[in-house]
């Protein structure tokens, strides 16, 4: 029994809880961290997976004389495509000119295009039947793929040039070496290459004139987007969904189902923008239209969009910088026309955004005796403010453009019907409180030593032709009160609204407010700095002896 109290036959057993070797477990003899256990070996897993793999032979492993057995592996087995197209100069397709086949290949591709498939490539290009020795030819690209049959492990690339990505596909081949050894399974990597003829002169002869087949194709990639854009914007989702998938909403909600046929004939034909931004009043006019008209509906159509589509681009880009909140306007003076028309107006006097005041000393004596808090009608007379107005009359400021009207002047013009009592916009100035009132460049006000200064401000509404007092006018400069939205005063715009139906494209007219001021704006010179003074240098030396005189 003795050998039973002898407990040294249990030294080497440890009942406690198992621990990973090297972190203080029991014979370890200290603590051991993981960054010091030396390399690890591969699980048994990996170990097992790793023999089971074929392998991707290279030159060196290769056994010359050895007959490969694709039913009985011992390395990976697939097939080669080499395909070799030519794309002449103007082609819109190329045309294979050869195709390599390679079945039961054992060696890696990269090494087999060094060996054998480059030098095959060389042949070709050098055959004149195939590449005439008159052009010369620039590979622009390719792509190759490999494809494992009944698996999903395949490889799509493409790459430019004739950089063939070879160990990517070495690299991918090899990771099927496991699949392989299970399956068996049909292997085929393809490579396709792409030459380009150059169109030189002596292989084309004279440049060739683009056909209206080739200008829709080049078109093809801006219609889809244009289209795609198109068709979703008029998905029906509503009644008709069964009638019709796509349809154009009234402003009484009602679905009216849209005429494929003729939207598609005016879209081949270069309608662009007119279709876009298109309403139900044009499909009225669309679906009214006789068959047998005079001047066709596509060519009617067509008429539309040569007119209105620089507008409607520069509508679009106008309404994303207010949208950002850049309000000033100042991309005007970006257009050419434009430019040279106000070529001696200083950048940093353009201002479409609000009138301020020229002085703060001035808007402080303002208030000191006036200070409304409230827009009223009884205020400012027979004139709108914002709150009146906005039911008797749209902001239709987003359509107002400007238009070469001769190589001095510009007009000031929309691009869609005004209505009478619509706001167009703010006349650009500085607003005073002073008896020094400028019958030359001033706009009085409701009361009295109030008045709009414009001669260092300008926008594109002050470059509006200018009738004499009594004149035939179709806009009036009216001043308006617009709530501050809290306690304080309320602010003064002086806003441009329309006295009558303005057609598109008609001249905004407003009368002038003293005879000296129909004059000014009657000269080539101030229409060259926008209506503003001292500008480079020169003053009131640069009057007409008339208008000083008027003054």
């Amino acid at each position: 029994m003795d050998c039973l109290d002898d407990n040294s036959h249990w030294d080497d057993l440890d009942l406690s809880t198992p621990r990973l070797p090297g972190y203080d477990s029991p014979g370890s003899g200290q603590e051991v961290s993981p960054l010091d256990a030396g390399p690890c070996s591969e699980p048994e897993s990996d170990h097992a997976e790793a023999a089971a793999r074929l392998p991707l032979l290279r030159s060196c492993d290769v056994e010359p004389g050895r007959e490969y057995d694709r039913e009985n592996p011992t390395c990976i087995h697939y097939d080669l495509k080499l395909k070799v197209s030519l794309r002449g100069a103007g082609k819109k397709r190329s045309s294979q000119i050869d195709l390599l086949n390679k079945s039961d290949v054992v060696l890696a591709p990269s090494e087999l295009w060094e060996s054998e498939l480059q030098a095959h490539l060389a042949t070709l290009l050098s055959s004149p039947e195939l590449f005439p020795h008159e052009s010369s030819y620039t590979c622009q690209g390719g792509a190759v793929s490999i494809k494992a049959k009944t698996t999903r492990s395949g490889l799509d690339d493409t790459f430019d040039g004739d950089d063939i990505p070879w160990s990517k596909v070495d690299q991918h081949l090899a990771s099927l070496g496991l699949l392989f050894r299970l399956r068996r399974m049909q292997i085929t990597v393809m490579v396709d290459l792409t030459y380009y003829e150059s169109s030189t002169t002596a292989a084309t002869g004279a440049k060739r004139r683009k056909t209206a087949t080739s200008k829709a194709r080049e078109k093809l990639p801006s219609d889809a987007v244009f289209m795609t854009r198109y068709y979703k914007h008029h998905e029906c989702n509503g009644i008709c969904r069964n009638k019709s998938m796509h349809c154009l909403k009234d402003k009484h909600g009602n679905h009216h189902p849209i005429d494929w046929k003729r939207l598609s004939d005016m879209r081949r034909a270069g309608a662009d923008k007119i279709l876009l931004y298109r309403t139900r009043e044009f499909d009225k006019i669309c679906e009214q239209n006789p068959k047998h008209d005079a001047i066709p509906l596509v060519e009617r159509v067509l008429s539309w969009e040569r007119v209105y589509a620089e507008h409607i681009t520069d509508l679009a880009a106008r309404a994303m910088e207010e949208a950002r909140g850049s309000l000033t306007g100042q991309r005007w003076l970006d257009k050419s026309h434009v430019a040279e028309r106000l070529d001696r107006m200083p950048r940093n006097a353009w201002n479409d955004a609000k009138d301020v005041w020229r002085s703060s000393e001035e808007e402080a004596a303002f208030h000191s005796i006036s200070n409304p808090t409230t827009a009223s009608t009884d205020r400012i007379g027979s004139m709108f403010n914002i709150c009146a107005g906005a039911g008797t009359g749209r902001n239709k400021s987003i359509y107002v453009t400007l238009v070469p009207q001769d190589q001095t002047f510009l007009s000031v013009c929309s691009i869609m019907t005004i209505n009478e009592g619509d706001f167009l916009g703010f006349f650009s100035g500085y607003f005073r409180y002073s008896e020094d009132f400028d019958k030359l460049y001033g706009i009085r006000g409701p009361t009295e030593k109030l008045w709009l200064d414009y001669s260092e401000a300008t926008g594109p509404l002050n470059q509006m032709k200018v009738a004499a007092s009594g004149g035939d006018a179709n806009v009036a400069l009216q001043w308006e009160l617009i709530e501050g939205g809290g306690e304080g005063p309320c602010m003064w715009r002086v806003a441009v609204r329309a006295l009558c139906s303005i057609g598109p494209f008609e001249n905004f007219v407003r009368a002038a407010y003293h005879p000296a001021q129909y004059l000014l704006h009657q000269e080539s010179t101030y229409a060259r700095t926008g209506f503003t003074k001292s500008v480079d240098g020169h003053g009131d030396a640069l009057f007409p002896e008339e208008v000083r005189g008027c003054a």
